[in-house]
């Protein structure tokens, strides 16, 4: 069992919203520690931060100094850590907002294979700005901030580790799975559930 700290991100925006977000990390010191939420919180930050210039200029990524600590096996909270709460991220896009349900699609890779299907995470962000698109597909600069998202989440300080998390289920226990790098997916994507 190892435990992984989940940090949580509200995207406001207008009809349609809030938005939420979800990361995980596997923290430096064993079970987790105030330092390392306010770290790992910190990278949540700068990945909001790297897309901020693709999202309409109505929203913001609030994200919380808050952490929990899961079971990564069982998906159990065991506990929590407070650390130092990160400054909103404005959006700073100037053009006029897509409608709620486009969003970027930042696909979180890794190396690691479960059951024959490598293990990818997601992250949709939006709303997006009206100048990140072209005859309906992202421009390039979406896929470079999508890279940058990545980067930034894997500079968290401290050694705590970004992780995509598989989560239990009937083929299996959950594991926590190291992030290689993130894109941008050649497409907007529909988010249909609040769970992703």
């Amino acid at each position: 069992m190892s435990s992984i700290m989940r940090v949580r991100t509200v995207i406001s925006y207008g009809a349609g919203g809030p938005g939420f977000s979800t990361c995980y990390f596997l923290p430096a010191t064993l079970g987790g520690s105030a330092a390392d939420a306010t770290n790992c919180a910190a990278a949540v930050r700068a990945f909001w931060a790297a897309l901020a210039a693709r999202l309409n200029n109505s929203g913001a990524a609030a994200t919380s100094g808050q952490c929990d600590v899961i079971n990564d096996i069982t998906g159990a909270l065991v506990g929590a850590f407070t650390g130092a709460t990160p400054a909103i991220v404005p959006f700073t896009g100037a053009g006029s907002a897509l409608p709620p349900a486009t969003q970027i699609l930042v696909r979180l890779n890794t190396a690691t294979v479960i059951n024959n299907r490598r293990i990818e995470g997601r992250t949709f962000a939006g709303p997006v700005d009206s100048n990140s698109s072209t005859n309906g597909l992202p421009v390039v600069a979406v896929g470079t901030a999508a890279a940058a998202a990545g980067a930034a989440l894997l500079a968290v300080a401290g050694g705590a580790l970004p992780l995509v998390w598989h989560r239990p289920g009937p083929n299996g226990p959950g594991t926590g799975v190291v992030l290689a790098n993130a894109t941008g997916a050649p497409y907007f994507a529909v988010l249909r559930s609040r769970r992703d």
